[in-house]
């Protein structure tokens, strides 16, 4: 019997709604790659690894009411 790739059980995983299959999807093993690199980096410059900060974390302020015209 053949195993099946990680991909395919993650596709099932996802498809069947199934919680804990998360670390075998391939963007989600591509993202961790990536941050584990930059805290490597980071660690290696003497600093401490902070993530981005995401646009939609940033505070959104209405216009209307911050903006006066002088």
């Amino acid at each position: 019997m053949i195993k099946h790739s990680m991909e395919q059980t993650a596709a099932w995983a996802k498809d069947w709604g199934i919680k804990g299959f998360e670390h075998l999807d391939p963007q989600a093993r591509e993202r961790h790659k990536r941050i584990e690199l930059q805290k490597k980096q980071a660690r290696d410059r003497g600093e401490t690894w902070r993530p981005a900060r995401k646009s939609s974390q940033r505070k959104k302020f209405n216009k209307s009411v911050t903006f006066r015209r002088r």
